[in-house]
């Protein structure tokens, strides 16, 4: 069987021997026509809503100069971020999943793919990640962040771009994930440049941002409560505690649920059982995480009006 039909109209010819030397291939068509149409249109909408929302936000932010404060540079960077993966990632994997276009490691679009991709979640964490300690640094230890603002944004951008970057220099790769129509880091190379390299990952934009968010928000939290008790619970102090608490169960509970299951299917890729992970495993979380793009506008902006 020199030829797949399944494949449909594939940019590769994947033969035998090719699929026995990349067994995510072969697990290709354990997904049915209707799972593709399904997944075609999830991820149409978050392409157009995520496109969107940020898109809207980034041009009210600088078409309006009275939103142009420190603390809305943080939101509209985030919506830049967000924007980058929802355009170029959900919108041209939409493209690539309706046409059945499959990548094989080394492509240039396989490259393209997972670095712009990455580079933009990588970016939208950091940003939560420096939001969160914007918001500790203002409540907790009342301090003047405005001058430092545009560094911490330049931060984010070049923290995200050495992580993403690695696997354009060598340091580990990018190949086909899930479906063979996007690409992402090649979680599954147990070589030694490839484990420190997922290791870092995995230690720098996972668990050091995570740890430092929960850490945050819950001392913002137990101070303006400490406020709102010597209050008596009344006033404005009172309706601060419960809209910050609020707010902070709300951002962190988002960023851990849309995160957390990829971060945690990428973890056994990497340190599992070879090939242990059905398709629908590697497939769902990847598809869940794009989700943030489309709710963080809500929760960042809409829930942070004066």
């Amino acid at each position: 069987m020199d030829d797949l039909g399944f494949l449909g109209n594939s940019s590769v010819n994947y033969t035998v021997p090719l699929l026995q030397e990349d067994p995510l291939l072969l697990r290709i068509l354990y997904f049915g026509p209707t799972s593709y149409v399904i997944t075609a249109i999830y991820l149409c909408i978050v392409g157009v809503i995520g496109t969107l929302s940020n898109g809207v936000i980034m041009y009210l932010y600088f078409k309006d100069k009275s939103l142009r404060s420190p603390m809305n540079l943080l939101f509209v960077n985030l919506a830049m971020s967000d924007f980058t993966v929802a355009f170029f990632g959900a919108m041209f994997q939409f493209g690539l999943t309706c046409t059945r276009k499959y990548m094989s490691p080394g492509m240039a679009l396989c490259d393209f793919y997972g670095f712009i991709t990455f580079l933009g979640g990588l970016a939208s964490e950091m940003n939560l990640f420096i939001i969160s300690v914007e918001r500790y640094l203002a409540v907790v230890r009342p301090f003047d962040v405005g001058n430092l603002t545009n560094r911490r944004v330049i931060f984010v951008w070049l923290y995200s771009l050495v992580f993403a970057g690695g696997p354009l220099v060598g340091w580990s790769s990018y190949r086909p994930e899930g479906l063979g129509t996007w690409c992402s880091i090649s979680w599954q190379d147990r070589s030694m440049n490839t484990m420190s390299y997922v290791t870092a990952v995995f230690l720098g934009c996972y668990f050091f941002p995570v740890s430092i968010i929960i850490f945050c928000y819950f001392n913002v939290w137990r101070k303006v409560k400490e406020a709102a008790d010597a209050q008596g619970g009344a006033g404005t102090a009172g309706k601060a505690e419960k809209s910050i608490f609020r707010m902070s169960v709300i951002m962190v509970t988002c960023y851990l649920t849309a995160w957390t299951p990829y971060a945690i299917v990428c973890l056994i890729a990497s340190y599992g059982p070879p090939n242990g992970l059905p398709i629908y495993a590697e497939v769902l979380p990847s598809l869940f995480a794009k989700s943030s793009q489309v709710y963080n506008p809500i929760i960042y902006v809409l829930m942070n009006k004066p």
